[in-house]
């Protein structure tokens, strides 16, 4: 057994840690050696106290046992190979194999899902979804296939199946009735991947199917290299470099058992004659087209069969058709998206085998993919009041602000009172009791094909109002349809509202969505600016450095290192330069023209804040040590200097290039004016010092935002606050004046993005946004397009979603 526990070290590794787009694949088994051997377990047993067995077959394989996981409330199956099987290392690296290509494939309507590895005794078992309707072998030996629509329909979902499957670079080789189950509602699953050769990481070159030692009609696997009676002729040669058409070949012969109750060959590896297909059912008469679909598949050459599976999954969808007058209602599936789900998935998997940062990052990637799906929102809160790195506060309130946002879904409030039921009792020394992590169910019933023909026909009616410039019912339509899915991220919908912008005018908000999330960097992102009319982003980050995103090309690039001590930045609202302000006391002038020359202004204190008025030709930068100055921004010429007693922490350009509001550190608002020998005007806006400024090009009035939790409404002409609002615990740090002068966006240390309403000071919209805290708002690459600058580094891109109307 040494020798065996050696080999199995070299495929057991924890899942590759690199960049957001890796790939899942095989999960370290878990070894419990305290539990008896899966052999000696019986109907009754409750392993690891969380799988209970109901029932239990064997085969020359192993064993498969189906039983209830107490924790998550479902049905599973677990797959054992024999322990002498084991001894072959051939035959315990296929295991292994068959785990890695079935876990990386993710979930599919139409593929058995494997959750994950662990290995009892050193033999690893694999945990399966519970498929409750039999296998399609019993379906053809029980009667219960039924009438052609009920065949054609199970084709055609095969079809799917195997779609993704190829599309992940994996060729099935065991296709046989007995590998295909089915629901209760007739959604068929394709399962046992176990014989998988998986082009993306194939090896060396195997053994063919004995032609001696099984008779070509045998429907037992042989090994690992196929079925013989459903092998295709290529097997029998080289298993190792059979492609798509050999699983389309092995789909044939199970097509001709469902179709006419028996296989067209006696034997696979030699070439006969096609026979006449003949109807196995007295209710219904093979058309010429299907007939021809039953002997191309079976084609002995692989160049005369189907391509691939879409396009018998056509010609198929078609006979249905032409048999019943109607489109085939499982013909299409390109609206359905489970990849989210596959990666939350996935994360709860690695919790179950106690990988908990792999399981983490996995949770973040599944809401990179779906920011509404509740149970990854469930789950990376769970995580992070198990790991205890997170605030029991701020978790409810990202919990708070999804559960708004997504229609108060029972779940999500159920883990607050949860986690308020524990920050109550923390005091008394209580050990939190922690509910289980939330799976995706994979779907079992027919229900999901009605979902995916509803959004395609919803997709149909929008692309033909568009098409037919009918914009005020396209965007009726799409409108009503995004908010039911609670503005969901969706190519589609959201290029075709990006058209209808350019043709009505925004009117109320409808909704807020999480467009992207960019690594930003290690320290937190203090400044953010883009370049009008590009896709360049700008940030600074805690550490002084000035860093670079290309949206476009999606590459990151630094700009100045950590040394140039940077804290503050502005960009010209005409693009053309960047000024940035510094600990040392530098203002840097950096043009966006590659000829243009870089201009540095010192000074002998700490830069505080920098602005920049509405046409792009003035600056003004705050010392610490109170001093102002003005320069022009073509040249860096001074224009003036002046003093303010009190410390500038914020500076605003008011309708002018001249006139200038200043935020102070003990929350007073001062206006100056030339020739600026003393402030025109100041009030008293705050209780703690102006944390931001914010207004519109040509606004009447600006936002100031101060550590007092206090938003202020301030005219830009009179100085007079028109309106205060107390937004309570939110402490938004930051706030941006939107277009319509009616709405702002916060965001600050509780890590909430926000949308008020400037009449009453109330949120009408939220995100988390998952940064650990918000340092820095700015407007993005486009009008409806905002970005937050995290503490963890990140930079989190969120569009907002108007109604419309057209003239």
């Amino acid at each position: 057994m040494k020798k065996i526990s050696r080999f199995f070290t070299r495929f057991i590794t924890p899942p590759e840690r690199v960049g957001e787009t890796a790939q899942p694949g095989i999960f370290p088994p878990s070894d419990d050696s305290s539990e008896p051997p899966s052999v000696s377990w019986k109907i009754g047993d409750t392993v690891l106290e969380r799988y209970l067995i109901s029932e239990k077959a064997s085969g020359a394989m192993g064993h498969v046992f189906i039983c209830e996981h107490l924790g998550w409330g479902i049905k599973m199956a677990i797959k054992a190979p024999r322990p002498e099987l084991l001894e072959d290392s051939e035959t315990a690296g296929r295991i292994l194999k068959e785990a890695d290509a079935w876990i990386r494939m993710g979930m599919h309507p139409n593929i058995a899902t494997c959750y994950y590895v662990l290995s009892f005794n050193s033999i690893p078992h694999l945990f399966i979804e519970y498929v409750n309707g039999g296998s399609l072998n019993q379906w053809i030996q029980s009667g219960r296939l039924g009438d052609l629509r009920n065949i054609l329909s199970l084709a055609v979902q095969f079809c799917h199946g195997m779609e993704f499957t190829h599309s992940k670079g994996i060729i099935h080789r065991d296709i046989k009735p007995q590998n295909i189950l089915i629901t209760q509602d007739s959604l068929l699953k394709i399962t046992d991947f176990g014989i998988v050769l998986d082009l993306q990481r194939s090896g060396a070159a195997e053994e063919p199917l004995s032609k001696k030692t099984q008779p070509a009609i045998s429907e037992t696997t042989e090994g690992f290299r196929g079925t013989p009676g459903y092998a295709s002729p290529e097997q029998f040669i080289n298993t190792h470099l059979v492609d798509k058409r050999s699983d389309i070949y092995s789909f044939g012969l199970c097509l001709w058992m469902m179709l006419c109750g028996t296989k067209p060959f006696a034997r696979n590896d030699i070439e006969l004659p096609i026979p006449e297909p003949v109807s196995g059912n007295r209710n219904f008469e093979l058309s010429v087209s299907l007939k021809n679909i039953l002997k191309k598949c079976v084609a002995y050459d692989p160049e005369e069969r189907f391509e691939d599976f879409s396009v018998l999954r056509q010609e198929l969808t078609d006979v249905y058709s032409e048999f019943f007058r109607v489109p085939c209602p499982f013909a299409r599936l390109d609206e359905i998206d489970l990849r989210a789900e596959s990666l939350n998935n996935h994360a709860v998997s690695l919790f179950e085998l106690h990988d908990i940062e792999g399981a983490g990052r996995y949770l973040h990637k599944a809401l990179e993919l779906n920011d509404n799906l509740i149970e990854a929102i469930y789950n990376l809160a769970l995580y992070g009041w198990r790991n205890q790195k997170t605030a029991p506060s701020r978790l409810i309130r990202s919990l708070e602000a999804a559960d708004k946002r997504l229609g108060s879904p029972k779940i999500l409030s159920s883990l607050v009172s949860e986690l308020k039921k524990w920050a109550r009792s923390r005091g008394k020394g209580e050990n939190p009791q922690f509910p289980e992590f939330k799976l995706c169910l994979p779907p079992n019933s027919t229900e999901v094909y009605r979902e995916n023909q509803l959004f395609q026909s919803v997709r149909n009616t929008i692309e033909s109002h568009l098409k037919n410039r009918r914009f005020p019912e396209c965007a009726q339509t799409l409108i009503t349809t995004w908010k039911s899915r609670y503005f969901i991220k969706d190519r589609f919908l959201s290029r075709t509202y990006e058209n209808l912008l350019q043709q009505g005018t925004k009117g109320a908000i409808a909704g807020i969505q999480r467009l992207n999330t960019l690594p930003g960097s290690d320290a937190p992102v203090i400044c953010l600016a883009c370049v009008p009319g590009s896709r360049t982003i700008f940030f600074v980050t805690r550490d002084g450095s000035l860093l670079t995103w290309d949206l476009g090309r999606k590459t990151r690039k630094v700009v100045r290192e950590k040394s140039s001590a940077i804290c503050c930045m502005v960009l010209t609202p005409n693009g053309r330069h960047l000024v940035t302000g510094s600990a040392n006391g530098e203002i840097t002038l950096l043009p966006n023209e590659s000829t243009a020359k870089e201009i540095t202004i010192a000074h002998d204190s700490p830069i505080m804040a920098i602005a920049v008025d509405d046409i792009s030709q003035n600056i003004a930068a705050a010392c610490q040590n109170g001093a102002i100055h003005l320069y022009s921004i073509e040249n860096g010429r001074p224009l003036k200097t002046f003093h303010q007693e009190q410390g500038v922490t914020s500076l605003l350009f008011l309708n002018d290039t001249s006139s200038l509001a200043a935020g102070s550190s003990n929350g007073t608002l001062s206006f100056w004016q030339p020739p600026f020998q003393q402030s025109t005007r100041e009030i008293s806006g705050h209780s703690a010092p102006v944390l931001s400024l914010s207004k519109n090009p040509g606004s009447r009035y600006f936002l100031s935002t101060g550590g007092d939790a206090l938003l202020c409404t301030v005219e830009t002409v009179t100085g007079r606050i028109i309106r205060s609002s107390e937004l309570g615990e939110r402490h938004p740090a930051n706030t941006l004046l939107l277009d319509d002068n009616r709405n702002a966006i916060t965001g600050g240390e509780n890590d909430i993005i926000e949308v008020l309403d400037l009449k009453d000071g109330k949120s009408t919209f939220s995100l988390d946004a998952r940064g650990d805290g918000i340092c820095c708002l700015a407007r993005g690459p486009r009008p409806h397009i905002f970005m937050a600058g995290c503490r963890n580094g990140k930079i989190v891109l969120v569009t907002l979603v108007n109604e419309l109307s057209f003239p």
